[in-house]
């Protein structure tokens, strides 16, 4: 719920009830869902991929990649250093 920018019992009836998501989540939800094949992609285990996103990074001001998850920005931050690792930039 945090990275979509909802409350936790928002997030219990997007789960449980049909109701219809705002644009702006379901567009979080895709790019979420793109960031986390991406990762699948560059980590290749989902475990190297989770730790990753949970650790504290150097390069990222010391937070941990998960951090910036709750934005389109953010998202689309994170997902250009999976990029930039792919072509050997350290992250």
């Amino acid at each position: 719920s945090k990275w979509l920018n909802i409350t936790t019992r928002t997030y219990r009836n997007y789960k449980t009830k049909d109701v219809s998501l705002k644009d702006n989540t379901k567009e979080q939800i895709v790019l979420l869902i793109s960031l986390y094949k991406h990762g699948l992609d560059v980590f290749m285990t989902k475990e190297d991929f989770e730790h990753w996103l949970t650790t504290p990074n150097i390069l990222l001001d010391n937070k941990a990649p998960m951090d910036f998850l709750d934005t389109v920005s953010g998202l689309k931050f994170i997902d250009n250093r999976l990029t930039a690792m792919e072509f050997g930039e350290n992250v």
